[in-house]
């Protein structure tokens, strides 16, 4: 344990999540995450439940090593008269305090949490922001769901698992009590998608790709190797060049869903694609898909470009289905399910996950061969 000083806090980094303890205010300490983000906790053990909690003192270095001190030497003396004091702070916390909280926490571990911050900026936010937290009732949260499922039940959904997290974190806070929701149901009925695109479908979908002028090159690559690998929209759009060695994509941990390695040996007319868009891409850009103006980020998500495609090939359909497509045609022709999950960057199911370590690699690039080739007949008929 040390004295923190500026100079440690801004240097620190971390692979995996690390505590710098304060050794000059008990139980203040700055949490170092991977992904270079650093936030101040105050840990002590509750006088009511006698459990040990933590309490959020903002970011740094937004919140500096001396206003940290500042708050955890406030909240340790409270503590030594017997109080806790994230109740101090729970009456003066609004909504929209609570949710910039869990924002903190959520952009260090939680891969969507920008799905979540726009949730919260839609839908929380302009209806009770400014209001405590306390204040909300189970009422409160069944109108919002209301008038979000009569257009958008599956939106519903969504609100509706994010509300229940976040007033989680709020009693983790301390600034509720009674959680509102807790006793909600989901108000919208899903379905799951079962499109499967036609060969038809398919080939209109290619010459329509392959027709667009209007395309960027990092725009028509994407969603070549969509229909190629059947990998998600992520993966595709965050690869690097340097992911692409002797005919296997090495898919990073980080952009994987399962957040675990992901090798996919790829079919002649997908490694076509990608050695076309790294010879005519820009020039030391590290991004297989870079943006047009800016080739040290990656390209962004070509929603506009589906669209358009959808419009000039007639073809209605998610992006989503071309993953569904491709796996069913492989289950369709034999290809043996294991494979096809790992195909698909998919866990393997029960003890098989545990046991069954085998990557499958001459099987995989098999049947992606064999779907490459089959989608070739059907632009050259």
């Amino acid at each position: 344990m040390e004295v923190l000083t500026d100079s440690v806090c801004a240097a620190a980094k971390a692979e995996t999540r690390t505590n710098l303890t304060d050794a000059r205010v008990p139980g203040l300490i700055l949490a170092v995450y991977p992904s270079g983000v650093k936030s101040w906790q105050f840990r002590f053990k509750s006088p009511k439940t006698a459990k040990r909690v933590v309490m959020t003192l903002g970011r740094y270095p937004s919140v500096s090593l001396a206003d940290a001190r500042a708050q955890a030497s406030e909240a340790y003396a409270a503590v030594q008269r017997g109080r806790d004091p994230r109740y101090k702070v729970a009456a003066e916390m609004t909504v929209a305090g609570v949710c910039a909280s869990y924002l903190e926490g959520a952009r260090a571990v939680k891969k969507t949490w920008k799905q979540d911050e726009h949730r919260i900026n839609r839908y929380f936010l302009p209806a009770w922001g400014p209001w405590p937290a306390s204040n909300v009732s189970r009422q409160d949260c069944l109108q919002l769901l209301q008038g979000i499922a009569a257009t958008a039940p599956v939106q519903a959904n969504r609100v509706y698992a994010l509300l229940r997290v976040v007033f989680t974190h709020a009693q983790d806070l301390g600034a509720v009590e009674a959680h509102p929701c807790l006793d909600l149901r989901k108000l919208g009925k899903e379905r799951p998608r079962q499109r499967r695109l036609t060969d038809q479908e398919l080939a209109k979908l290619m010459e329509a790709l392959d027709a667009g002028n209007s395309l960027t090159l990092s725009t028509w690559a994407f969603y070549w190797l969509s229909i190629l690998t059947g990998q998600r929209g992520e993966q595709i759009r965050q690869a690097r060049r340097d992911d692409f060695r002797e005919g296997v994509w090495y898919v990073r941990t980080e952009t994987t869903k399962t957040e675990e390695p992901h090798q996919l040996p790829l079919s002649p007319q997908a490694l076509a694609v990608v050695r076309r868009a790294t010879q005519e891409g820009p020039e030391g850009s590290p991004w297989l898909l870079p943006q047009r103006h800016n080739a040290e980020l990656p390209m962004s998500r070509p929603n506009k470009t589906w669209k358009r495609l959808q419009a000039e090939s007639g073809v209605r359909c998610h992006t989503k289905d071309l993953r569904r497509t491709l796996r069913s045609w492989l289950a369709e022709n034999g290809v043996l399910f294991e494979v096809c999950e790992l195909i698909l960057a998919h866990k393997l199911p029960g003890i098989a996950a545990v046991y069954d370590v085998h990557r499958r690699q001459p099987e995989m690039r098999e049947a992606l061969v064999a779907w490459a080739n089959h989608l070739e007949s059907l632009t050259a008929s």
